[in-house]
């Protein structure tokens, strides 16, 4: 017989991929075993906890965005609009993932907690500033503009909607930013 070796980076691959099938809500050991064909000691071999889990799928999420944006920006500054244009375009490539993300409400507590914990981290860094009430309150306000931004280019269903959603948004972020640059003076 043959002996199967259950990586953490496996793990987390086909978590994500039950995940997509059947939402965060049902991600249990037994379930996710089952769905990998193997028992559930790989799963606690490679991670303290099936919400541990859930948070790294999480973080490694927004840490690949990060990069991704960066990596495209590497000799340009970057604002929020850029931001949003990268975002919105990541977003369709992998909507079913983004839907589990931001959309369905059948999340656990702490997941959720992880997607605006994280988001929020990565908002400051693109606004460059410390940690502030205010900020949390325009971070807020961006992600939401965000998710909707994402939903409206998937319902849109053509290349135009790209260009159309720079337009729309635009009044939006300067807002966004105006009154955070105001509020940080």
């Amino acid at each position: 017989m043959r002996r199967v070796v259950y990586t953490r980076r496996m793990i987390l691959s086909q978590t994500k991929r039950y995940i997509i099938q059947n939402g965060f809500r049902n991600v249990t050991a037994r379930n996710l075993a089952a769905y990998m064909e193997m028992s559930t000691q790989p799963l606690y071999k490679q991670f303290d906890s099936i919400q541990g889990l859930q948070q790294e799928l999480v973080e490694e999420h927004f840490h690949k965005l990060a990069q991704e944006y960066a990596s495209q920006k590497s000799d340009q500054e970057t604002s929020l609009q850029d931001f949003a244009d990268f975002f919105v375009a990541r977003s369709q490539k992998e909507y079913p993932w983004f839907t589990q993300l931001f959309l369905t409400k059948k999340r656990d507590d702490s997941v959720a907690e992880c997607v605006n914990q994280c988001s929020y981290e990565l908002f400051k860094s693109l606004c460059n500033v410390e940690d502030n009430p205010d900020l949390k309150e325009a971070h807020d306000a961006f992600l939401a503009l965000l998710i909707g931004a994402a939903v409206w280019q998937k319902q849109q269903k053509n290349h135009q909607a790209s260009a159309k959603l720079g337009t729309l948004l635009q009044p939006q972020l300067n807002q966004l930013v105006t009154v955070n640059v105001q509020k940080n003076h």
